[in-house]
């Protein structure tokens, strides 16, 4: 009747169900793992809203500390400490050049505070080089790099399977590979316990690279 209908409906908003998943995702994460373990936690929820949000990793983690999304695909190391998160994949760190010419020792950078993980893999790259690179311009996503890159500014890091078209296989074969491993996670705020969430954290797994 209209009173039980009512009731499950209640307890539909209590366990979060009644309401929209909020989920961030970086550009990165949208290729590598989003697809799949949405998929997933579609297969056991068909009727869960949600609303994907795109940000960067830091973006995104203060977005989950604020309570403006619910979890995201991100990147580690979290920096929050009021965060829990699921290691899904990881993939290998290369350098790369997108363009016609060399820019000779020029690193195309990301802004530490929008990608740390990058910039320590370019801090990595720097330390190891005897003269080290330079830098004239930087973008906040692996896109962004790879159209400075394409215009002629000079060498990036990115994941080794970026699916770029300015990234064919003669271009992959000449990358230098060996700046690190990247990770990439589901992460949520520690004290959220809804159900909603939990279904979302058992539906993903660990996912392997392409």
């Amino acid at each position: 009747d209209a009173a039980e209908e009512a009731a499950e409906a209640a307890l539909g908003v209590q366990q979060g169900y009644g309401q929209t998943l909020r989920i961030g995702m970086t550009q990165i994460a949208a290729y590598q793992v989003v697809p799949k373990c949405l998929a997933a936690f579609r297969s056991a929820n068909p009727m869960a809203r949600i609303r994907l949000v795109e940000g960067t990793t830091a973006t995104l983690e203060a977005m989950l500390e604020q309570r403006r999304i619910d979890a995201a695909f991100l990147h580690p190391p979290l920096h929050a400490a009021d965060l829990s998160e699921k290691i899904l994949t990881k993939v290998v760190l290369g350098r790369f050049n997108a363009g016609d010419k060399s820019a000779g020792d020029a690193l195309i950078r990301y802004p530490r505070s929008e990608a740390p993980v990058l910039m320590a893999a370019l801090g990595r790259q720097e330390a190891a080089e005897e003269e080290g690179g330079y830098c004239v311009a930087e973008a906040d996503t692996a896109l962004g790099v790879i159209v400075l890159s394409q215009a002629g500014y000079g060498d990036f890091v990115a994941p080794t399977d970026y699916p770029h078209r300015a990234l064919s296989a003669d271009r992959r074969q000449k990358a230098s590979a060996g700046h690190g491993v990247m990770e990439t996670s589901l992460a949520w705020r520690s004290l959220d316990r809804r159900p909603v969430i939990r279904s979302l954290i058992n539906a993903v797994g660990p996912i392997e690279a392409a």
